[in-house]
């Protein structure tokens, strides 16, 4: 009985707990990520090429010259200016993608819920490409 029922530390049992609740987690968000709609709006954004995949980059270079612009009020006041327009163009960029992809998703999969999605787009968009995850299956240009 010993080689069927082993008997396991505190510390073995935790790990084994830990282990099939990190593959139960593993199979959830391959659920979620896998569903048409995920899918979707994933080959959508990587078919295309947005101002908002450079936020990150921008960011810290608006952030450095703030920094070292605090000494000339001009070149600070502008590097806000540049800022404030940035992310209204990118919020502007976001919304129109964001209705022209509702659009298509009602026309492929008009059941599908839009739960999360706008997110998970927003947050995709804003990544740099190589950075995607799950990663990018098409290129931009390509049809989706």
């Amino acid at each position: 009985m010993a080689a069927v029922h082993p008997k396991l530390t505190r510390k073995q049992l935790r790990q084994a707990d830990q282990e099939v609740e990190r593959k139960r987690q593993a199979q959830r968000i391959e659920a979620v990520e896998n569903a048409p709609e995920r899918v979707l709006m994933r080959n959508y954004v990587d078919s295309r090429w947005t101002p908002l995949e450079l936020m990150m980059g921008l960011l810290v270079l608006l952030l450095a010259s703030m920094l070292f612009g605090s000494y000339v009020p001009v070149v600070l006041a502008a590097v806000t200016a540049l800022l404030y327009v940035y992310l209204v163009a990118g919020l502007i960029t976001f919304f129109v993608h964001w209705q022209r992809f509702k659009k298509e998703l009602y026309a492929r999969h008009p059941n599908a819920s839009t739960k999360g999605l706008a997110f998970a787009m927003l947050s995709r968009m804003m990544a740099f490409r190589r950075m995607r995850q799950p990663k990018c299956e098409i290129k931009r240009g390509e049809k989706y």
